[in-house]
């Protein structure tokens, strides 16, 4: 009974998080970070193994002070991992603090003033993980302190520190906690909310010795104050829209880019629910006035519809209603994620100079003119315009646009955190494509820094018998296999890792998983055994056989098991049972499966597990946050009788 419970617990905290209209009831009931710890388990008992080589999702990036240094002082934070540092502009990284209250850090700001104060904010609205407030150091990293007035801060989207009064902070913050975009004027020591809707993004603008802030209100849109908050004005959407409002044109989530070299001009880009591109807007009096640029448009000649889509699900930007890799798409069907991965900013030397994070990176040259953006990365492939899929965050380096002396040249220095963790361009004003198939042309170029950046994300993992390989499936990281070292991990799968296993009997036959109902087998070949070098990963689809079409295509992270007790038997779960009893066929397209049967209600399997002793006994659990969360366990006494 003990692990049915702790399945429960997980599939609430990891399953529940994007559903809106029950957000607020999911909310309230989520167990705290402290009550899942247990105080008897400290860092004595327990060896890090890695990965060294693999990072992971991050929201937020400062770049230390403004000194003409060509090595960086960066300081990220990991939505898993709490804040690191790299005193080597990326090279190699080393967590500060990884077990504060709460170790989802979404948001670090630093004061202008003094590089040593440092605030970071927890918790990710996008993402689904309650956080604890804001914490702050005010030596580099080396001490953490809970700001114990923010404590009950359940997202904190964004800090500025303003650049006119290191007393003054300002933070947009949302959830059922204390939400509201809010103002310290004693460095973070107490708040006051200046203005109470849920707020997503802030930016500050100093006129003149007067802070400009500029939030934006979820759902509600753009808000603008002149006076340093006391008063605001609706300048993009309405006040009087509701939250979760479907029924009205709805301004779902904003992020907002002031220019640093020309102050007045400012851009917001918004998403709608469904997370489409919505539309930019731009001003060029500081906010008094704004003007739509960019509206939402599904003409597939124009880079409108793509901004925060998946160009290779979208088109090939002849309107022929091909995908980039030649499959037919609905063109009204866009795979856009606004309400996930967003963001817009402003090139520091150049006000018409926009770029655009979104599935990818885009960029205009052009002060965001109408179907002006183009594209500067690509997610699939090794090209060095290669960069992870999901932006969240853009840094420039203190000096850009500056000649540096010893580094070669005018610096274009601009970093980028995603789902893979950090990357930095050196030729970050270099050429863009204007076809999103097409991305031999992009002159870009970026390098992946992660070294150390220990922020992964498991799903799931398997250890061999022998204890030589551990497997494990990581979000939007693939499926990673160690084999040696901290630093001798292999990804033999892509996109989203799920659930894995290890043949008991023969430790190089292993499984991975994809999304929902994808199953693999890997027969991998053991090069060296002292080393455990490795080759021939890419494993084959096993799980063709099973009717999706009738019994639906599983759980977001789908379950399986092999059989403790025959290493030829796998199970796995959708809207039914399923048995495979020839998983290691010679052929990966051999393996067939056996429907034991439906469940009660429309819901999916969520977990499965075997007794160890028989494997007659099995239990199930049964429904996902898809389904609202209305889970069911099953007690299968002979699986072969079905649940």
């Amino acid at each position: 009974m003990k692990i049915i419970i702790i399945l429960l617990v997980f599939g609430l905290i990891f399953g529940c998080a994007n559903d809106e209209e029950w957000q607020e009831e999911y909310d309230s009931a989520a167990p705290t970070y402290e009550s899942l710890y247990d105080s008897s388990v400290t860092k004595t008992n327990w060896t890090h193994m890695g990965p060294l080589n693999v990072g992971g999702r991050t929201r937020s990036l400062l770049i230390q002070g403004d000194s003409a240094s060509s090595i960086h002082t960066l300081y990220a934070g990991g939505v898993t991992g709490g804040v690191f540092k790299s005193t080597d502009g990326g090279e190699s990284w080393k967590a500060l603090n990884d077990l504060m209250p709460n170790i989802n850090v979404n948001t670090l700001a630093q004061d202008p003033k003094n590089n040593n104060v440092i605030y970071a904010g927890t918790g990710e609205r996008y993402g689904g993980f309650k956080g604890a407030g804001i914490f702050k150091t005010e030596d580099a990293g080396a001490n953490w302190t809970s700001l114990d007035n923010s404590s009950d801060i359940w997202y904190v989207n964004k800090i500025v520190v303003s650049p006119n009064n290191s007393d003054v902070i300002y933070a947009a913050t949302s959830g059922i906690g204390s939400a509201g975009l809010k103002k310290s004027v004693d460095k973070g020591i107490t708040w006051t909310n200046i203005h109470s809707d849920y707020s997503v993004d802030v930016a500050v603008v100093n006129k003149d010795g007067t802070d400009y802030v500029y939030g934006y209100s979820e759902w509600k849109g753009l808000i603008v104050s002149f006076d340093g908050g006391a008063n605001f004005t609706h300048k993009v959407g309405s006040s009087s829209i509701s939250l979760y409002d479907y029924t009205t044109p709805n301004y779902s989530r904003g992020s907002i880019a002031f220019s640093k070299s020309t102050p007045s001009r400012g851009y917001l880009l918004v998403s709608n629910a469904a997370g489409q591109l919505y539309g930019i807007w731009k001003t060029s009096d500081y906010g008094a006035n704004w003007t739509k640029t960019i509206s939402q448009d599904n003409d597939t000649t124009k880079t409108d519809s793509w901004l925060l889509s998946d160009s290779t699900d979208v088109f090939d930007h002849n309107g022929n209603g091909k995908n980039c890799f030649g499959g037919t798409i609905d063109l009204n069907d866009l795979r856009s994620q606004g309400n996930y991965d967003q963001y817009i900013t402003v090139d520091p030397a150049d006000a018409d100079v926009v770029w655009v994070g979104g599935i990818e990176l885009f960029r205009s040259d052009s002060a965001a003119a109408s179907g002006s953006f183009n594209k500067a990365s690509v997610w699939y492939g090794s090209e060095g315009s290669y960069v992870h899929a999901d932006q969240h965050y853009i840094a420039f380096s203190p000096t850009y646009g500056r000649d540096m002396p010893g580094y070669g040249g005018t610096d274009k220095r601009a970093y980028f955190t995603n789902d893979g963790g950090v990357f930095v361009s050196t030729n970050s004003k270099t050429g863009t494509t204007a076809n999103p198939c097409e991305y031999s042309s992009i002159g870009v170029e970026y390098k992946e820094i992660v070294k150390g950046y220990g922020t992964t994300q498991y799903y799931h993992g398997a250890v061999s018998k022998d204890g030589k390989y551990v497997v494990g499936g990581l979000q939007d990281q693939g499926v990673t296999l160690y084999h040696g070292s901290p630093d001798n991990w292999t990804t033999i799968a892509g996109g989203d890792g799920a659930y894995n296993a290890i043949d008991p009997d023969n430790s190089s036959i292993m499984y991975s998983s994809y999304v929902y109902i994808s199953i693999r087998r890997h027969d991998i070949t053991v090069d060296n055994e002292t080393t455990g070098a490795i080759s021939n990963y890419y494993g084959g689809r096993i799980s063709s056989g099973i009717d999706t079409s009738t019994y639906g295509k599983g759980s977001f992270i789908n379950p399986f098991i092999l059989d403790p007790n025959n290493s030829s038997k796998m199970y796995t779960a959708t809207k039914a049972l399923w048995r495979s009893d020839n998983v290691k066929a010679a052929s990966t397209s051999d393996v067939t499966w056996t429907n034991l049967g439906t469940f009660d209600g429309s819901y999916s399997g969520s977990e499965i597990t075997i007794a160890p002793s028989n494997s007659k006994v099995m239990y199930v659990s049964v429904g996902t946050c898809g389904g609202r969360c209305r889970f069911g366990f099953y007690r299968i006494l002979n699986p072969a009788d079905g649940p």
